[in-house]
């Protein structure tokens, strides 16, 4: 399914192959359903590439770790 996608047309394996290539490196398919499904992907994409663009005008040095421990800590 992967080759097909990717189209690949010379590669055969067998489904123990692709489990104990996959498995190492944790690569694994995860199909989103309900409200998750129905995000929007091309929008996020483009969301992250804005994004992206935004923080290319800063340097480096001045990237801090953001989570949400500190808006939400008490």
């Amino acid at each position: 399914m992967i080759a097909g996608r990717l189209s690949i047309t010379s590669f055969t394996a067998s489904h123990g192959y692709i489990r104990g290539f996959l498995k190492p490196y944790d690569i694994c398919n995860i199909a989103v359903h309900g409200q998750a499904g129905g995000a929007n992907i091309a929008e996020a994409a483009a969301a992250v590439e804005d994004t992206r663009r935004k923080l290319e005008s800063f340097p480096p040095d001045c990237g801090y770790n953001i989570d949400e421990t500190g808006l939400l800590y008490k």
